[in-house]
């Protein structure tokens, strides 16, 4: 009778822990607009394997890709207002809710991916600073920056050196004050159109160009209507790794901490595979016969040189303040300095 006794008391205590374990257990969404299996999906799940590791799985999250929560600006709104946890969130089609969180957008920030990483996974740097200050008034924390690659620019008509080579293109680009600047500055006739457009708008010549990067130009398929394509690298694509201040703030120390430290841990990451996967899909390009320009260091300035020009004129979309503080920063790194 003891044993039965001793046997059921053990029973009621065990099944209590497992529901004190239970309720402990947080789920959480995360959200992005890119398909489950490509690198940012990819990285994606390694987010969240790592996140329920490093926390012994108290927090259990899980992926939504491909647009499924909505558009980057609708999934802001939800985090907002805590009904999605995470997201890894394109900061530019947000600049309707801010316009400085297009700032990463100011041509020529960087034209190297190890300017690249000194500049975006500086988190006291002026355009992480910025990003993180204009989702906090949104109610958005910002943990870590999502590498995309450099934008190039493509065209079916002759090979592009110079800014001048540019003069007279009809170039699709995407809805951004600070790409729209440059392309102008070139002289060319900046199209806005949707991307799921572009591919149809290129074969029948409604656009002579674009300028997404060799990883996405060459695995969307419209390198299959361009002759050329220019390494340009005049503008460097983020993500950034978000989370809703709400759901934060329900964290305990240590989990903030664990979700702070794989954050950083996947941004180094991505950093390194965007490089890898563009040297790959420059390859890939050029198997196809289409002529890469790979520009000189000369020819590089030329482009530099009218992209950052531009910079003042954006003073009034980013603050004169700003732009002074990120040339300053650009031109540290320019030099190797820290």
């Amino acid at each position: 009778m003891k044993l039965v006794k001793y046997g059921l008391a053990s029973l009621i205590i065990g099944a209590s822990t497992m529901l004190a374990q239970a309720q402990d257990v947080m789920t959480a969404r995360l959200g992005h607009v890119y398909a489950d299996n490509s690198p940012l999906g990819a990285a994606a799940h390694r987010f969240v394997e790592r996140i329920n590791d490093a926390t012994d799985g108290a927090l259990k999250i899980e992926v939504f890709p491909n647009g499924q929560i909505g558009s980057d600006e609708a999934m802001a709104r939800e985090l907002a207002r805590g009904t999605l946890e995470f997201a890894f969130l394109n900061l530019g089609p947000l600049s309707g809710l801010d316009p400085v969180l297009d700032i990463h957008s100011l041509p020529y920030t960087a034209t190297n991916f190890d300017e690249a990483r000194k500049l975006f996974l500086n988190e006291e740097g002026v355009i992480r600073k910025t990003h993180a200050e204009a989702l906090d008034k949104l109610g958005i924390r910002y943990l870590g920056t999502y590498s995309i690659e450099f934008r190039s620019i493509t065209n079916s008509g002759k090979p592009v050196v110079s800014p001048d080579d540019v003069s007279g293109m009809k170039i699709r680009i995407y809805n951004s004050p600070a790409i729209k600047a440059l392309f102008d500055k070139m002289g060319a006739q900046t199209v806005l159109m949707p991307f799921t457009e572009l591919f149809v708008a290129l074969q029948q010549g409604t656009v002579d160009g674009q300028e997404n990067g060799p990883i996405l130009s060459h695995t969307s398929g419209l390198m299959e209507t361009q002759k050329y394509m220019t390494l340009t690298n005049h503008l460097f694509g983020i993500s950034g790794i978000v989370i809703s201040q709400r759901f934060w703030d329900k964290l305990t120390p240590g989990q903030q901490e664990a979700v702070l430290e794989v954050s950083r841990e996947i941004s180094e990451e991505t950093f390194n595979e965007a490089e890898e996967a563009t040297a790959q899909a420059v390859e890939a390009v050029k198997a196809m016969g289409v002529e890469v320009v790979e520009l000189t260091p000369e020819q590089m300035s030329a482009f530099v040189e009218v992209g950052r020009s531009t910079w003042t004129d954006l003073e009034p979309v980013f603050g004169a303040d700003r732009i002074s503080a990120v040339r300053e920063e650009v031109e540290k790194i320019s030099a190797g300095a820290n």
